[in-house]
């Protein structure tokens, strides 16, 4: 009886800790992206880099990953952390802004965006989209361009402050 209920015991933890794991794979305990976002920060601000070093690897990684590099943006970032100094994790982080969802919409917003720069006139149809393919990639060229750096120029000031922030909050807790 008492090695019947030992089993019983045994089996019973062993069934929490493998719906506890089970949960965490299939992502039951979900995280808001606010919350993510916000924990993405304080490992970032952990980070010894310096706040240039954090700010200019996002800013890098946001570039690459709004730029239409086609799944190479972020080796773009490997190479070119052989030559400057930034931080790598920032740019892993910051390269994340392209996924399945936006790049659809960050392709339609650079093709916008270009279309307005180079003041063309053409009808983009989607029917018959090779037929203005040279202007339309022009167009999202230039635009992406743009985008990109825009996109880049606010990652760079809107981390640097948030990582001076959590940085100032850490040592005022201590």
């Amino acid at each position: 009886m008492i090695l019947d209920n030992k089993i019983k015991c045994e089996t019973k933890k062993n069934t929490k800790i493998f719906e506890n794991k089970s949960a965490q794979i299939i992502g039951m305990k979900k995280e808001s992206i606010v919350t993510r976002i916000k924990n993405r920060f304080m490992e970032l601000a952990k980070e010894k880099s310096s706040v240039n070093e954090i700010a200019s690897g996002a800013a890098l990684g946001a570039f690459t990953g709004v730029f239409p590099s086609f799944g190479f943006g972020f080796l773009t970032v490997i190479f070119l952390y052989r030559f400057f100094k930034f931080n790598i994790l920032a740019a892993a982080t910051g390269s994340l802004i392209s996924n399945p969802l936006t790049s659809p919409l960050i392709m339609l917003f650079s093709f916008i965006t270009g279309d307005l720069i180079l003041v063309t006139i053409f009808h983009f149809d989607m029917h018959d989209w090779s037929a203005n393919l040279k202007e339309a990639g022009y167009s999202i060229f230039i635009g992406a361009i743009s985008v990109s750096s825009l996109c880049s120029l606010v990652t760079y000031f809107t981390t640097r402050q948030v990582v001076i922030y959590i940085r100032n909050n850490k040592t005022k807790s201590l």
